[in-house]
């Protein structure tokens, strides 16, 4: 199963694992995981074509902020 790593970091065979990556990790360690620390750990679901919605959601463009007109913000 594999996990996204949301807050600190995971140590998992001695491989250290920092915030936002995903580990493939056995079903029974992600479940551990899963339940003693929700916060600190989410499930990353894998479609049939193998890209997680993690991948999934980076492959999309994003705009980014829209132009802002500083002389409207500006106060008078």
């Amino acid at each position: 199963m594999k996990i996204l790593v949301a807050k600190f970091m995971l140590v998992h065979n001695g491989v250290e694992y920092p915030t936002g990556s995903v580990v493939d990790v056995p079903d029974e360690v992600a479940a551990d995981l899963l339940a003693s620390a929700p916060k600190e750990f989410v499930q990353v679901s894998v479609d049939e074509a193998g890209q997680s919605d993690i991948a999934a959601s980076a492959d999309t463009h994003q705009e980014g902020l829209p132009p802002v007109d500083a002389a409207k913000l500006r106060k008078k």
